[in-house]
C-alpha cells in the first residue's frame, strides 16, 4: 500500500499527467471532494448501467453530486447487456439521467470487455454496438455523445481485428493494467491511433477510502483539439 501511494503521488505531481478514476463504489460529497484534494483532477467516471440490463442508480447519484460540485469532466460508463435490446438500454440510461438533471447532457462511455455476455458471432456484436451508439447520440435528454472503454485484446476478441466503424468516436479509456501511466505499448486497433486516458491500476486500489480504478490522461499530441468535443458534459440550451 505504501509503494502504491508513492506511485500515485509521483504520477499526480508530474505535469504531463492528470489522474482520474473509474468506479462503481458509492460516494458522498465529502468523498468526491477528497478525490479533488488528492490531485484527481481529470475525468471522473461512474458506473451508470449494469450488464444485467438495469440502470445503476447509485452511479447516477454520484454523477449528480459531482456536477453539483461544479465538476464538469465527469460522466458515466455503461456495461451493456449484449443479449438484450441495445435501443432499449440506451433509451433507459439517457432517459433516467434526464430525470435527474435538467441542466446537462453527457458523453456516455460504452465499456467493451469480454466478460459481459458478448456473442461468439462478431457480426452480431458489431450490429449491437452500432445500434447502441446510434441510439445514444440521438437522444435529446441525458446524453449527447459516445466514447469507448476497452483494451485491444477485448475489442478484437469481441468484434474482430478488422472492425473500424467506431473510430469516429473517442477511445476514452484504454485499459492496460501495468501500473504505469505512460502510454508505452499502445498499438493501433479499431481504427484508433491514440486514447484519451489510460487505465493503469485496477480494483484493489484504495483511494480516499474507496474502491477505484485509476486512469491517467494521455498528453495531447495536438494543441488544436477542440475542447467542445472532448467534454464529458454539456449544458442544455
Amino acid at each position: 500500500m505504501f509503494s502504491l501511494l508513492l506511485l500515485l503521488l509521483a504520477v499526480s505531481s508530474a505535469t504531463a499527467y492528470k489522474l482520474g478514476v473509474v468506479t462503481s463504489d458509492t460516494f458522498n460529497t465529502s468523498d468526491i471532494l477528497c478525490l479533488e484534494s488528492n490531485n484527481v483532477s481529470a475525468h471522473l467516471y461512474w458506473r451508470g448501467y449494469l450488464s444485467t440490463g438495469v440502470v445503476d442508480k447509485v452511479g447516477i447519484a454520484n454523477l449528480i453530486k459531482a456536477i453539483d460540485l461544479d465538476m464538469k469532466d465527469t460522466t458515466v460508463y455503461m456495461n451493456p447487456n449484449p443479449s438484450g435490446d441495445p435501443i432499449k438500454q440506451a433509451e433507459e440510461l439517457c432517459s433516467y439521467i434526464g430525470t435527474q438533471t435538467d441542466k446537462y447532457r453527457f458523453r456516455i462511455l460504452v465499456r467493451l470487455m469480454r466478460g459481459d455476455r458478448w456473442a461468439s458471432d462478431a457480426g452480431k456484436n458489431r450490429a449491437f454496438v452500432l445500434n447502441l451508439t446510434k441510439t445514444i447520440i440521438s437522444q435529446q435528454e441525458g446524453c449527447f455523445a459516445v466514447g469507448f472503454y476497452t483494451s485491444k485484446a477485448d475489442f478484437n476478441a469481441i468484434f474482430g481485428d478488422d472492425f473500424t466503424a467506431l473510430s469516429g468516436r473517442y477511445l476514452s479509456i484504454y485499459a492496460e493494467h501495468d501500473r504505469n501511466p505512460e502510454l508505452r505499448n499502445f498499438k493501433s486497433f479499431g481504427g484508433w491511433e491514440r486514447p484519451r486516458n489510460k487505465e493503469f491500476l485496477v480494483d484493489s486500489t484504495k483511494y480516499c477510502g474507496k474502491r477505484v480504478n485509476v486512469i491517467a490522461s494521455v498528453p495531447s499530441s495536438s494543441s488544436t483539439e477542440e475542447d467542445s468535443v472532448l467534454m464529458m458534459s454539456v449544458k442544455k440550451h
